[in-house]
């Protein structure tokens, strides 16, 4: 939740959990019931399954930025994940170069973890304003 607070972030979600309705279900009701958030406000979308085409998640998740360009302006982006995003390959290691934060599978996003998150997210409000970055650095 302090990743949402601190950025003012939508969620897509890329997980596996989201190939299977009952499992994708089970994160979304967690979402608003352990987080309080309204989901609909939040999760935006899904990235599209590629797997078929032997395709990774790290290129699922350029195939959504791509498809969706147009409906959003993002500014910045942050993927969370339990698996190695930026050791696919070269493509995968240049996209998500200061963009991906990497989570233990056994405990999930820890404190720094999300601090790290929100670093990214907030990074082009710190180029704007360099005080934002040094007050947020005093305060982590």
């Amino acid at each position: 939740k302090l990743i949402l607070l601190k950025t003012g972030c939508k969620i897509v979600l890329s997980t596996t959990w989201r190939l299977n309705e009952n499992a994708k279900q089970i994160l979304l009701h967690t979402f608003k019931t352990k987080l309080d958030i309204n989901i609909d406000d939040i999760v935006i979308g899904q990235t599209r399954d590629l797997k078929y085409k032997n395709k990774h998640r790290s290129y699922e998740i350029y195939d959504y930025l791509k498809r969706n360009e147009y409906r959003f302006n993002v500014i910045s982006w942050c993927a969370l994940d339990d698996l190695s995003l930026n050791k696919f390959d070269q493509f995968s290691s240049k996209l998500m170069n200061g963009h991906f934060v990497k989570t233990n599978p056994k405990i999930g996003i820890s404190p720094q973890n999300a601090l790290s998150a929100v670093d990214i997210l907030n990074a082009y409000d710190y180029q704007q304003n360099p005080y934002l970055h040094q007050r947020a650095s005093y305060y982590s």
